[in-house]
């Protein structure tokens, strides 16, 4: 009843990030990932100018030479909230957001953008399924994997794939399979008078086929949203580092898209910093924090083509405004302004 009332503002389609990679491949344009807000960001302006100060003798007061200014600073903070994309916004999906992954990188490249959540591309298997044990000593590499397969919804895909994988024989499956009846056998024998369950279909309770459906959906909707999370996490992450390869190729330019205030200002990523809300808890499955918050100190990098400030041209719209644009053109500084006055 609260809700009725709420107005969809569209944020993320209206704020965002977009990340513009250059391409190692010569005449290629750039590759673009972008990366929306779904709450409102907390944005920090600062600017300092130089001057040069000549103390006078005699003179009560200085003098000053206008030397130029930094950059103007950006403070950005905003977060990811895992509950609020699955609950909020559906059209998040791996097509709309991943899709052009394929551009024009080089193959060893394209497969590690595709698979941002497997060291090597894996053929029938989600990534989000059994990504952490990567990360795990080898002696706990086998029994991580037992715990994974007892997961409701596996494939005999993603079965097949971690039994190889982790060089689990059929014995061990089966012994695995009947320790996690057992064990809710056990859980259910408490609560409901000591049923026992022989199909592992029959695990999660549900009054019909459809139920489960539904659950295996959602599941797999979850993990998708994880992977693209992930993925996001390491874009920001590549902020700040260049291409390995080819080192002429430097870290991402990043345009700041939020309404009015800040229309498409391409900035540089100095350094990053993301943590977690404890009180959100964690995924489950994957120990992903379910809220991630993420921090980048953003300075603005204005180039262009060195000459005047013409926010109709591609080009020239990066090009340094000064105070004339804004008092005898009636123009905002920021590179989009036309953007939002195309239609006058």
């Amino acid at each position: 009843m609260g809700n009725m009332h709420i107005m969809d503002r569209r944020l993320p389609e209206r704020a965002n990030l977009s990340f513009f990679f250059s391409n190692p491949i010569e005449g290629e344009p750039y590759f673009v990932v972008r990366m929306p807000f779904f709450e409102n960001p907390k944005i920090t302006e600062s600017k300092r100018a130089k001057y040069k100060k000549h103390s006078l003798l005699a003179r009560s007061s200085n003098l000053y030479t206008y030397l130029g200014a930094e950059s103007k600073k950006l403070d950005l903070t905003f977060s990811i909230t895992l509950p609020h994309i699955l609950e909020e916004h559906p059209d998040v999906v791996k097509d709309t957001f991943m899709s052009n992954l394929r551009m024009t990188f080089g193959e060893d490249e394209q497969r590690r953008f595709l698979s941002p959540t497997h060291p090597e591309p894996q053929v029938g298997v989600t990534a989000a399924s059994y990504r952490n044990n990567y990360f795990l000593g080898k002696g706990d590499l086998k029994g991580a994997a037992m715990t994974v397969l007892r997961s409701i919804g596996l494939t005999p895909e993603e079965v097949s794939h971690i039994t190889s994988l982790y060089d689990i024989s059929n014995k061990e499956l089966k012994e695995n399979e009947q320790a996690f009846k057992n064990s809710l056998n056990s859980f259910f024998g408490t609560i409901a008078g000591g049923q026992v369950i022989e199909n592992m279909e029959t695990a999660i309770p549900s009054t019909s086929s459809r139920s489960a459906r539904v659950l295996d959906e959602n599941r797999q909707r979850r993990l998708e949203l994880i992977d693209i999370i992930i993925y996001w996490i390491n874009i920001i992450r590549c902020s700040v580092i260049n291409h390995a390869k080819n080192p002429l190729h430097g870290p991402p330019i990043i345009r700041l898209n939020h309404g009015l205030l800040y229309q498409d200002i391409p900035c540089i990523c100095t350094d990053y910093r993301v943590d977690w809300d404890e009180r959100a808890g964690y995924d489950l499955e994957t120990l992903l924090p379910r809220k991630l918050n993420i921090k980048l100190n953003l300075e603005e990098f204005r180039t262009g083509n060195f000459k005047a400030f013409d926010p109709n041209e591609i080009i020239e719209r990066d090009n340094l405004a000064g105070w004339e644009s804004v008092i005898s053109e009636g123009q905002n500084l920021d590179p989009g302004y036309n953007v939002y006055m195309k239609d006058e």
